[in-house]
């Protein structure tokens, strides 16, 4: 989908994928530098090793953004100007707002987070500044729930409060009031069913549903979102805001996700 992209905005450029060992995954950035690749992204599970890599100094030059650093996650690499090396930045969280943006403010809204590893950080610390006044962080271990949230309120700036929920079992009880829920879809995804069981009774009408997850078909969380009525927003959405986002870091334009999206939709076949 992005080659398709390059070639819609008359870009002569190319995209191409390696595979890579995770051994040598810093061999591999290191050389995507010293080459002069423009930008770089990059798939789980190896987001959270480059940025623990680049973190530690072990990636030389490269280095992180600010949101990446706070994070502990990449998405990907770019360079800020032609001379420089490239820097990793973690677009999950604003590819989130930005995909929420047609749905009104985020300011002043009520929101859960179900998930605390893998993008969680990003989707957390991008949901706080964009001013959500209350952000409840659950997980299935309930403590890396409560380590998640103060590691979030440690390095978020805001006025948020942000506070972890209990996940009893199989059933997690969210508060009345609540406006959103965001799924990070950081769980295998074989316990997609589970987590959408957990959390079904407690969807309603006037609930915004936004589930990471990227798939050929709506996932159980969602489809139990629209059994109530709650409007859903799809992790497929979100993948092509954060493509877009990385598009435009590496070549300094505005790049329209629609190309994006219909490539991305012709690959999964929905």
């Amino acid at each position: 989908m992005i080659q398709r992209t390059f070639e819609a905005e008359g870009l002569d450029w190319r995209f191409v994928s390696f595979e890579v060992a995770p051994e040598r995954l810093a061999e591999a950035l290191r050389g995507a530098d010293a080459l002069g690749f423009r930008g770089v992204k990059l798939l789980d599970p190896y987001r959270q090793a480059a940025a623990a890599m680049a973190a530690e100094g072990s990636l030389g030059p490269i280095g992180l953004s600010e949101r990446a650093a706070q994070t502990g996650f990449v998405t990907g690499f770019s360079r800020p100007s032609l001379d420089a090396p490239l820097s990793g930045d973690d677009l999950s969280g604003p590819a989130l707002v930005e995909t929420l943006a047609p749905l009104g403010p985020l300011r002043g809204k009520r929101v859960a987070l179900l998930g605390a590893s893998g993008p969680a950080a990003s989707l957390a610390v991008s949901l706080v500044e964009s001013g959500v006044a209350e952000l409840l962080v659950a997980d299935p271990d309930n403590e890396a729930a409560t380590q998640f949230v103060e590691r979030i309120t440690a390095g978020a700036a805001g006025e948020t409060a942000v506070s972890p929920i209990d996940w009893q079992g199989a059933w997690l009880e969210l508060p009345d009031g609540l406006d959103m829920v965001v799924a990070s879809a950081c769980w295998p995804r074989h316990e997609d069913g589970r987590v959408a069981k957990a959390v079904a009774a407690e969807l309603n009408e006037r609930m915004v549903v936004a589930d990471l997850r990227v798939g050929s078909s709506r996932s159980p969380l969602l489809r139990a979102a629209a059994e109530r009525g709650a409007t859903g927003v799809e992790g497929l959405q979100v993948l092509v805001r954060e493509s877009a986002l990385s598009l435009q870091a590496w070549t300094g334009q505005p790049i329209n996700p629609t190309v994006l999206s219909e490539a991305a939709e012709e690959f999964l076949g929905v």
